[in-house]
């Protein structure tokens, strides 16, 4: 009855074998292109006025924080992401009379975990849906 979503694993990311004695021997735009790589754009360096050897500290923290927070490659994303939108989800949940709006809530939280999805959407959307003609089946206590 209940749909769950496996887990992706977090496997950190191959390093590139920068090690500190090979960054040391770069010159100070060279490292600020190694940085400006494993950092998010926000955070992006344009310049450099400390040692470089703050440089290569803060890419070394960049490499460890990637470690850490290592995203999946495209493809296991694609194997593992959800294909259904929070949209369809919902509609297709709603069609279970067996589910309450709050276990069609706890499912969709489950299979997108970033949705502010609460019972009152939930029945919002039951609400529009039942207006459009779809057969949507009422729910005990729902009033």
């Amino acid at each position: 009855m209940r749909d769950t979503l496996s887990l992706i694993d977090a496997t950190p990311a191959p390093t590139n074998g920068d090690s500190h004695m090979d960054m040391t021997k770069m010159t100070a735009g060279e490292l600020l292109a190694v940085h400006n790589e494993r950092c998010p754009k926000s955070d992006r360096l344009t310049s450099w006025k400390a040692s470089k050897a703050a440089l290569i500290a803060k890419i070394e923290k960049l490499g460890e924080r990637s470690k850490q927070t290592s995203k999946p490659k495209a493809t296991e994303k694609a194997k593992h992401a959800p294909t259904a939108t929070i949209s369809d989800s919902v509609r297709r949940l709603l069609a279970d009379p067996k589910l309450s709006y709050a276990d069609i809530v706890e499912l969709v939280l489950a299979a997108h975990p970033d949705a502010a999805t609460t019972t009152r959407s939930i029945a919002s959307v039951a609400s529009v849906l039942r207006k459009k003609g779809t057969a949507v089946p009422m729910r005990k206590g729902a009033n």
